[in-house]
């Protein structure tokens, strides 16, 4: 994933800060610089845009800044960004939405060892 330069192209990553390898082996990657979540599924050479990649900014197809993914027990994954909106999804049925948040602060915990 990545490893070719900076800039905002399915192959380029300037500012990957959280990243995600879920049990069939797709790296998820929260990509602060171009303000999107990238897939790439096992053995892809370029990743898709499953969220944002529309700007920084506050509306429901935006993220600004995403910091942070995580996967929960349910195959689940959640987004931390600088703003108040927070991803929820369903990967395994490529289904995605945007959750309107205030004042919080994400923690997320793996009990499966």
């Amino acid at each position: 994933a990545g490893g070719q330069g900076e800039g905002n192209g399915l192959t380029q990553l300037p500012c990957p800060l959280g990243l995600v390898v879920d049990q069939l082996g797709t790296i998820y990657v929260t990509d602060d610089g171009n303000h999107r979540i990238m897939r790439w599924p096992k053995g892809a050479t370029q990743g898709s845009v499953i969220v944002g990649g529309n700007g920084g900014g506050g509306q429901s197809n935006q993220l600004n800044g995403p910091v942070g993914l995580s996967f929960d027990r349910h195959d689940c994954d959640h987004c931390e960004e600088n703003t108040d909106w927070v991803l929820a999804s369903e990967p395994l049925s490529h289904s995605f939405q945007t959750v309107k948040l205030t004042h919080h602060l994400l923690w997320t915990v793996d009990t499966n060892q």
